[in-house]
């Protein structure tokens, strides 16, 4: 065998388990996918109104346009002329950069609460 040869070799050997080693033919999909974002919803119920400026949600994604959450919304909160910031509780659906949205707030005695519904905007 040729001197000369065997530097070639060594080199066409590793160049191929480089170029073998990026195959990427296999690629694997995941089907469910937990994020969190912000968002901007305004909502409206019996005698009030909200301005929801998004909060972490716990997201389940179900397609790439659909998902499905819950979780706190901070939000400026009007009744009575009274204007002012309040923490809610909301369920949320989006569809693309939709969302459609029912925030809960807590009452003015304990355990009541006040439910609304809400469209608005999604940003990602």
């Amino acid at each position: 065998m040729n001197v000369r040869l065997i530097p070639v070799l060594f080199l066409f050997s590793i160049l191929s388990n480089i170029a073998y080693g990026q195959d990427e033919t296999k690629q694997t999909e995941k089907k469910v996918k937990i994020t969190m974002d912000g968002l901007f919803v305004v909502a409206v119920g019996k005698d009030f109104y909200s301005i929801n400026l998004g909060g972490p949600t716990v997201m389940v994604n179900i397609n790439k346009d659909l998902s499905f959450g819950v979780g706190p919304v901070p939000s400026l909160f009007s009744r009575e002329g009274k204007f002012g910031p309040k923490l809610g509780m909301a369920p949320r659906m989006e569809y693309k950069h939709l969302v459609i949205m029912a925030p809960f707030f807590t009452g003015e005695n304990f355990g009541d609460w006040i439910g609304s519904i809400g469209i608005g905007y999604r940003f990602k």
